[in-house]
């Protein structure tokens, strides 16, 4: 009998395992969770937990590619969507479709990706799972920007938006935040721009976790450079380099655009900028720029009142982060 409930508590050590993981990730460790991942899994494997097995699989993928390992994040999700069909888990088939088509768009394959997330939307929409309806509506909004389709994209983010809002998923609407205020600029439209950056930010404080204003961060960088303010850029991506609490991708994102800017401006503003990227926290950095964009916010600047150049690099648009 001892032996039989000794079995039974290591067993229901499975699920507390799972949820220490996921509050770790969410809290900024992306190194930390996987171990308590692969134990969830190994001990839900011993006594045959299919769903807690497949829900450990997602999230190993998940914090592999957020780790930059995306051979072990595809490897992770393949068997995590082979098992979740075999044991008719619908909502977990959705959650591994929507974080494959995340990892096609961090190799570039845009079809490849816009596959996936239809087959999330799709298997979602069956069981009217409203968060994964949400994530899938978004990033094909992402998809529809990438190829030049606006109004589009904007249309299937909004609704992306109004479904995580309505169900009080603010992390989430910092996501859809960002990639509306992204939108917004590729149109030069700044004023509407800086209202969604605002509400990302006002949105990443209300959910306590910085890790989810990585994103607005950078895609703010991005337009302070398509207006030629590539001081300010090189502040934000500076932070976002060393952040840890940015995943790799966002981190080598930042460095690579910090050192392709570097040729832009002159030296002494560009080591300026670092300095300053690299003296400040991101809860500052964060608390600054509401102040900022409260008030009469950056997009009203004429291009005389750029600080450093009128040149106008590409936008990198809604890359996945």
């Amino acid at each position: 009998m001892d032996a039989f409930r000794s079995a039974g508590a290591e067993a229901e050590l499975a699920m507390p395992l799972l949820t220490l993981g996921h509050l770790i990730f969410f809290q900024g460790d992306l190194s930390g969770a996987p171990a308590y991942y692969e134990q969830a899994i190994a001990l839900a494997t011993r006594y045959n937990d299919a769903l807690v097995v497949v829900t450990a699989l997602i999230r190993l993928g998940a914090s592999a590619i957020n780790a930059g390992d995306y051979a072990e994040g595809r490897s992770s999700l393949q068997r995590a969507l082979e098992l979740s069909r075999r044991i008719g888990d619908t909502m977990s088939t959705s959650l591994a479709l929507i974080n494959l088509g995340e990892l096609e768009m961090l190799v570039g394959d845009v079809e490849a990706a816009a596959i996936y997330y239809r087959g999330a939307l799709g298997t979602a929409q069956r069981i009217r799972q409203h968060y994964v309806i949400a994530g899938a509506l978004a990033e094909l909004g992402r998809v529809a920007f990438l190829h030049g389709r606006y109004e589009e994209a904007e249309r299937l983010v909004e609704q992306s938006l109004s479904l995580h809002l309505e169900h009080g998923n603010l992390r989430f609407a910092v996501r859809c935040h960002a990639y509306l205020a992204s939108i917004a600029c590729a149109q030069d439209d700044y004023a509407r721009a800086n209202a969604h950056f605002l509400r990302a930010f006002e949105y990443t404080f209300a959910v306590h976790a910085f890790g989810p204003g990585v994103r607005p961060l950078l895609f703010l960088a991005d337009c302070f450079a398509r207006q030629g303010d590539f001081a300010r850029a090189v502040e934000i991506w500076t932070l976002v380099a060393r952040y840890d609490g940015s995943s790799r991708e966002q981190q080598e994102e930042a460095a690579r655009r910090c050192e392709e800017t570097a040729s832009l401006i002159p030296a002494e503003r560009f080591d300026a900028a670092a300095r300053r990227g690299s003296g400040i926290d991101v809860e500052t950095m964060l608390t600054s720029l509401m102040t900022e964009l409260a008030g009469a916010g950056w997009g009203a600047r004429s291009p005389s009142n750029r600080s450093d150049s009128t040149a106008r690099p590409p936008l990198t648009r809604l890359k996945a982060r």
